[in-house]
């Protein structure tokens, strides 16, 4: 009888140790997706950024040699005779 009890003291020892390394392993993992996860999302903010600067920074130039006379003295193409609207002033 006393060898069942110490079967069945070790085995809940057992069963104890196993819970508390799936609970350390499943923090483990929950906190490697989490930081995987930011990273990404991070990476993901930081590109949509860049392609938000080089957007803007596209336009500025678009607009800047749109509202620049041409060397010959012409008028812009992009100027309407009527109502002598610009397209700067329309994305301002």
């Amino acid at each position: 009888m006393d060898t069942l009890q110490g079967d069945i003291d070790a085995l809940e020892r057992e069963k104890t140790e196993l819970r508390e390394r799936v609970k350390e392993l499943s923090r483990k993992t929950l906190m490697e997706g989490i930081v995987r996860q930011s990273s990404a999302g991070l990476i993901i903010v930081i590109f949509i950024i860049i392609i938000i600067i080089v957007v803007i920074f596209v336009l500025v130039r678009w607009i800047l040699r749109q509202s620049r006379p041409n060397k010959a003295g012409l008028k812009c193409p992009c100027v309407d005779e009527r109502t002598d609207i610009r397209p700067s002033t329309i994305f301002l």
